[in-house]
């Protein structure tokens, strides 16, 4: 029996493809949130990396000054989601004119079995909590047990969990079970 290849979790994948139900079923909602997520990234980034000096002397310039820079990574990441989805729907044999999201989500199963498929849609998940973090990163919370290592107050962890890791001697600390 094959187990899943996106979950740790080993559980059996659907019949024909690399993925169990749970993870294909994550899959799909990514690729139905997509386009939410591209306009979140878009909307966190100014329209403009910055204006010319030339334009901000120039009669009938603005002088406010310039327009704050474009945060490069999100550009980045967003120019990465839409390469990886143009990718994949071309792996999945996707005519190049149609909407790759919405062609990906009509044929999904064929998208996921083609060969580099799951590597894409594997590719896909990891892009678009990238850009989840970025749009809402945890929250560091300060921990009030002393670190056991060097026995300061030092320890915060995020609040989505994990271990604890101490700011002053960088010890990582995993809470007991």
């Amino acid at each position: 029996m094959n187990t899943c290849e996106f979950c740790r979790a080993g559980a059996p994948v659907l019949s024909g493809l690399p993925t169990c139900e749970r993870c294909y079923s994550e899959v799909a909602a990514t690729l139905s949130g997509l386009s939410e997520l591209l306009a979140g990234l878009r909307a966190a980034t100014p329209r403009t990396l910055a204006r010319p000096p030339r334009e901000m002397n120039a009669p009938g310039g603005s002088r406010a000054g310039p327009s704050s820079p474009a945060h490069e990574a999100l550009l980045d990441l967003r120019a990465e989601l839409i390469a990886t989805v143009r990718t994949w729907a071309g792996l999945a044999g996707a005519n190049p004119a149609a909407p790759p999201v919405r062609t990906l989500l009509a044929n999904l199963a064929v998208a996921l079995a083609v060969e580099g498929g799951a590597s894409a849609a594997g590719r896909l998940l990891h892009l678009t909590d990238t850009a989840r973090q970025r749009l809402d990163p945890p929250e560091v919370i300060q921990v009030q047990d002393r670190c056991p290592e060097c026995g300061t107050r030092g320890l915060v962890r995020y609040d989505t969990g994990g271990p604890c890791w101490c700011s002053y001697c960088y010890a990582e600390i995993y809470p007991a079970a």
